[in-house]
């Protein structure tokens, strides 16, 4: 494996040039969470939501296997702040869980791992690197969240259930995976590419011969 550095890029402001790539806030129009199993069960929709907490994402490894040209990265995420409005149908236990309404999810303690397949074209006499497909191994060390309005508004029933909820994260841990995963590998495709599309590949890793392409059209 080769071991590679990024150039400076604050995710944040973007970089010159490139102004317009930001890793956070990161805006979706829909997510779903499932969740069937276990004491708690869980359907629900976020709407119109933002994510924020990506800026803050600390790198720790950044490797290239020769072989294939995937890179694997492990990086950790102090916490994802996830706010929107839900659409809920699920159950504690047996009692119902129904509510719509503003949200907040909070995952802590990120652990991830990212495995990225990547492809070459040539452009203008350059080669550089484009990502086809992203898949994320996480670990979570904590999670909170808030639902709004559950049981239609009744503060003690929602309050009560917001507690058992946060008590019980762990129960909820592989929905929130996916939850939280899926929205990480689509954006970070998309803005990766955004990046190294505009960066030659020497730029990136020096040591590994790159090959012949044909041009991109």
């Amino acid at each position: 494996m080769t071991n590679f550095k990024w150039r400076e890029f604050d995710s944040k402001k973007g970089m010159d040039g490139l102004e317009d790539i930001e890793f956070d806030p990161i805006k979706l129009t829909q997510l779903q969470i499932v969740g069937d199993g276990g004491p708690i069960s869980l359907n629900m929709t976020i709407d119109e939501s933002v994510v924020k907490g990506y800026s803050t994402i600390v790198i720790n490894t950044s490797e290239i296997v020769p072989s294939n040209q995937s890179w694997i990265t492990s990086f950790y995420i102090p916490k994802i702040l996830i706010e929107g409005y839900y659409r809920m149908h699920g159950r504690i236990l047996v009692l119902p869980l129904v509510g719509s309404g503003n949200c907040s999810i909070e995952p802590s303690g990120i652990n991830a791992t990212a495995y990225m397949k990547t492809n070459f074209f040539e452009n203008y006499g350059q080669i550089f690197y484009n990502v086809t497909e992203m898949t994320m191994d996480l670990h979570f060390s904590g999670m909170k969240l808030y639902l709004h309005n559950l049981f239609e508004g009744i503060k003690p029933l929602e309050e009560a259930t917001n507690q058992a909820l946060n008590d019980n994260w762990r129960e909820l841990l592989d929905s929130f995976k996916t939850f939280v995963s899926k929205p990480i590998e689509d954006n970070f495709v998309f803005t990766f590419n955004k990046l190294l599309h505009y960066i030659p590949a020497k730029y990136i890793v020096s040591d590994i011969e790159l090959p012949q392409v044909s041009t991109k059209n």
